[in-house]
């Protein structure tokens, strides 16, 4: 076979390889995003029903209901650790919850900082 023959082949092959590997690579990037935005949604609706029930145990109680903001982000650690196949143990349980005190130590002193 002559190169006049070969070159264009080859050519061939190279760019649909190429082309293949590139919708590869993109449904994984897109599949990834897609599980992302799906445990966003997932954290926010657990938030949401969470603050409701919350917010009414702390009005039977006559207190402030907390930031739904400390829910949302430990719902959302959870089920991104659940995802990424880690484990749920009670040693990452314990670092989320120190976690969680301290940003709700962070918005009591915000508040309390706020004159408004």
């Amino acid at each position: 076979m002559s190169v006049n023959i070969l070159l264009p082949a080859i050519t061939g092959l190279l760019g649909a390889l190429i082309g293949f590997l590139a919708s590869i690579v993109t449904s994984v990037i897109q599949s990834r995003a897609e599980h992302r935005r799906e445990r966003i949604r997932l954290a926010v609706q657990l938030t949401i029903e969470q603050h409701r029930i919350w917010a009414d145990v702390d009005k039977a109680n006559g207190r402030e209901s907390q930031a739904p903001v400390l829910t949302l982000l430990s719902y959302f650690d959870t089920l991104s650790e659940m995802a990424d196949g880690r484990e749920i143990s009670p040693d990452r349980l314990v670092k989320q919850y120190g976690r969680f005190m301290q940003m709700r130590d962070t918005l009591e002193e915000l508040r309390a900082a706020d004159p408004g």
